[in-house]
């Protein structure tokens, strides 16, 4: 629940959908998701006016850290890769976001067109654990109503 008020980390839930199977997985122990809207600018600028500006939706970039306890995330990218060099076409994945707004309601968003990339399979060390990083792009970003 959120906490005087604002929206903290443990109000949010992210899911990810399998673009292979549609099967909906969870990647670990998710520590941090980080989204972050994509835009291409577009501009005029008239010799007798002030410019003119605006921002062109180009969808989004999405983050993961997780904190690895399965197999899940490496088996995930193992099968995506696999796909690739069999020839099998990789469609866009699903992300949805699930935020446990203060007033009780839950607000989803869902991404979609995802492309994802294992950034950083991480480090496996004596007494520490393994924490991944995991990147996407998606196309758009759509709120569930």
């Amino acid at each position: 629940m959120p906490v005087a008020g604002f929206s903290v980390g443990h109000d949010v839930t992210v899911t990810v959908v399998n673009p292979l199977t549609g099967a909906i997985i969870t990647f670990g122990n998710i520590t941090d998701f980080e989204s972050q809207e994509e835009t291409k600018n577009v501009e005029s600028t008239p010799l007798s006016a002030p410019p003119a500006f605006g921002e062109i939706p180009h969808g989004w970039r999405l983050a993961f850290t997780v904190d690895r306890v399965d197999p899940t995330v490496d088996d995930f990218f193992a099968a995506l890769e696999q796909a690739y060099w069999s020839g099998i076409n990789i469609p866009g994945g699903t992300v949805m976001e699930y935020i446990q707004e203060k007033n009780g309601p839950v607000t989803q968003y869902t991404y979609v067109g995802v492309a994802f990339k294992l950034d950083n399979a991480g480090a496996k060390r004596s007494q520490d654990k393994v924490t991944m990083k995991v990147a996407a792009r998606a196309s758009q970003r759509i709120k569930v109503v």
